[in-house]
This record gives structure tokens, sequence and C-alpha cells, in this order.
């Protein structure tokens, strides 16, 4: 299998890439290539605008401002709806506690 970084163009004004056209190109299945897709994140600023991926390489990119603030809110929601299951967790029966930030 070749690296995901081989099929991901580069730059906003690149054809963004499908996930669907990269579970074809790569040959691997769609749960795979967002695995790919989330361990490459980790290295390089990868652009999820709807209709694909791609490299961002611009820092003027208005689609790089829009996924920041996107995963900004997503990351807040998340940390939102797990305030009640570390609460369930900290005052259970036992009065185990998670060390975590509450």
């Amino acid at each position: 299998m070749r690296n995901i970084y081989e099929y991901l163009p580069l730059g906003s004004k690149s054809k963004p890439i499908s996930r669907q056209e990269l579970v074809d190109l790569m040959g691997i299945p769609d749960r795979q290539v967002r695995e790919e897709i989330s361990r490459a994140k980790r290295e390089v600023p990868i652009i999820n605008v709807g209709g694909g991926y791609y490299i961002a390489d611009d820092p003027d990119d208005p689609n790089l401002k829009a996924y920041i603030v996107q995963e900004t809110h997503r990351i807040r929601e998340i940390s939102r709806g797990l305030k009640k299951h570390k609460w369930l967790y900290k005052f259970n029966k036992n009065q185990e506690t998670l060390n975590v930030d509450m």
C-alpha cells in the first residue's frame, strides 16, 4: 500500500479528493482510509472541505480557518457531552475517581 500523502492534493487550488476516490485508488476499506487520514492529520494539515480532502499549504486559505473553527467547536461539544459521564463515573457507588481534569 502506498502512503496516503501520495494521493492527497496540495493546496486549496487543487481539486480535493473524495474518501471514495481514496478507497478506490488505495484499494483499502473506507474505515482504513479514515484511520490513515486521522493518522496523517497528526503530521500535516489535512483539510476536509465536504467534497474531499487536500493538504493545506497556505495560511490564508479560508478553508484552513474554517476547519480550525469547526474542529475546535467539535472538541468543545465532545467535552461538554462527557461531563455527565465523568460525573457518573466519579460518584458511582464505589466512589472511584477518574484521573482526568473535571
